[in-house]
């Protein structure tokens, strides 16, 4: 039974701060801008925008559907997404509606509304190469009003969502992948979904379920009616060691959900918040409901600068999302920051990705040639040295023939590669004891997202 909100609020006010409870009774007053159905007809009318829909299986709910919105493009959706601050607006990465019929009337209800789209600067895109101002625009307000900034690392795995709302007496659970989602109640829900594109919904659903079952009973009921009540999507990302990318997971023995923000399933047009509170709050939140979180600090303003290039010196892990927030607790902008380490162990992983295709014909050398190239790119981004381009370009080169040399003899296999790829990197580097922690100086250089922010904080300081 979802508890009443009286109860859940006296819940919240026994263990969060002052000011967290305050941002968390601010929730309750969001109301959708539009309403659903006609978000809904805005999407299906627009360009660049596709729906899938399916029929959810009358065993879980009856006579309903789920319609999962998403960019339609060819390749990385940051082109479509650059070009058209609407879509910016009012499509998240993770929109799902349901629709339910019961005696012929139709209602919809957005179940999963997740963050909206954000980006880095150069070097921090991982399928392109972007201008470093490109991150403003996908700002909701004007640098200037920044009050704040947190720093959450960035968990090197897939994007997972998750929602709860009260049905006809039950708790109907919504999760899934970036653009695929599915609704259940139990585990025997899940074996309705066969088709091959619900395959990673559903291991996000089976380790949600895992997560819920381990709670004891009364903590699971007032995580679940905390979502149903504050209508919320929560933000994960899901590390398996299955399919791994760049980061090594051997350490896991099952997918592992990490915690990272709550999001407000409601329709604005013109957000004040691109999340439904402050991150202390959220992760405040999340660990009273035992959940795993990404790693968080609070970056002061004269700082910025300073942490910007620590988190692109270090090592052995992606980067971090920075969160602007304003004098009212508003996420008005969020932006990537890569390490260089993971920027330039992708790039060795996506020039090998081509070189074990089934059409390729290229020699050793000719990649050896490509990877050159590419980590000069890289370097002309980030800014370090000539001497220590040489180190990545030895480290990277020896890699190479190592891996081409194992691969032609059937050692490393295809799926090895695309799902063990940091396995691999790891053995490279212990069998030929080397080590890829290559220290690297950072350039300033005037096209640089250090540089543009750093004007933009020294107008933020005169506000």
């Amino acid at each position: 039974m979802v508890l009443k909100l009286e109860d859940l609020l006296d819940f919240f006010q026994s263990n969060l701060s002052e000011i967290h409870f305050g941002q968390l009774k601010n929730l309750k007053k969001q109301q959708d801008l539009i309403k659903v159905e006609e978000f809904l007809s805005w999407a299906r009318r627009t360009k660049n925008l596709k729906i899938t829909s399916y029929d959810i299986p009358s065993s879980i709910l009856k006579n309903s559907k789920l319609h999962d919105i998403k960019i339609d493009s060819r390749g990385p959706d940051d082109k479509v997404y650059d070009k058209n601050e609407e879509l910016r607006l009012k499509v998240a990465r993770g929109n799902s509606i349901l629709e339910t019929n019961q005696n012929g009337k139709i209602d919809h209800k957005l179940v999963i509304y997740a963050l909206r789209k954000f980006t880095g600067g150069l070097g921090d895109e991982d399928d392109l190469d972007r201008n470093s101002k490109d991150w403003k625009n996908y700002f909701i307000r004007d640098f200037s009003y920044v009050r704040q900034v947190f720093s959450l690392q960035k968990a090197n795995g897939e994007a997972a969502h998750f929602s709860c709302s009260w049905i006809d007496g039950e708790f109907l659970l919504c999760s899934g992948s970036k653009n695929v989602h599915l609704v259940f109640k139990n585990k025997n829900d899940l074996m309705n979904f066969t088709e091959q594109r619900f395959s990673y919904a559903k291991i996000i659903s089976e380790t949600i379920l895992n997560f819920l079952d381990r709670l004891d009973t009364d903590l699971k009921i007032k995580f679940l009616s905390f979502l149903c009540l504050f209508n919320l999507t929560v933000v994960f990302e899901i590390l398996n060691p299955d399919t791994q990318h760049v980061e090594d997971l051997s350490y896991l023995t099952e997918p592992l959900l990490m915690f990272i923000t709550f999001t407000s399933n409601v329709i604005d047009p013109k957000p004040n918040s691109l999340c439904s509170m402050a991150p202390d709050c959220a992760i405040q939140i999340a660990n009273l409901f035992k959940l795993n979180t990404v790693k968080m600090e609070i970056v002061d303003h004269s700082s910025i600068e300073d942490h910007l290039c620590k988190i692109r010196k270090d090592h052995s892990y992606e980067g971090v999302v920075l969160y602007f927030l304003d004098s009212e607790f508003n996420v008005i902008g969020l932006l990537k920051k890569k390490t260089a380490w993971y920027i330039i162990v992708r790039a060795i992983r996506e020039k090998l990705r081509y070189h074990t295709s089934p059409k390729n014909n290229a020699s050793i050398c000719e990649l050896e040639t490509r990877v050159k190239s590419r980590l000069k790119s890289i370097q002309n981004w980030i800014g370090f040295s000539d001497k220590e381009c040489d180190e990545w370009l030895a480290l990277l080169t020896q890699f190479c023939q190592w891996f081409d040399e194992r691969f032609k003899k059937n050692f490393i296999s295809r799926d090895d590669f695309s799902n063990k790829f940091p396995v691999l990197w790891s053995k490279f580097l212990d069998e030929s004891s080397l080590t890829d922690k290559i220290e690297i100086s950072i350039n300033q250089n005037e096209n640089s997202t250090i540089k543009n922010l750093n004007e933009n904080i020294e107008k933020m300081s005169l506000n």
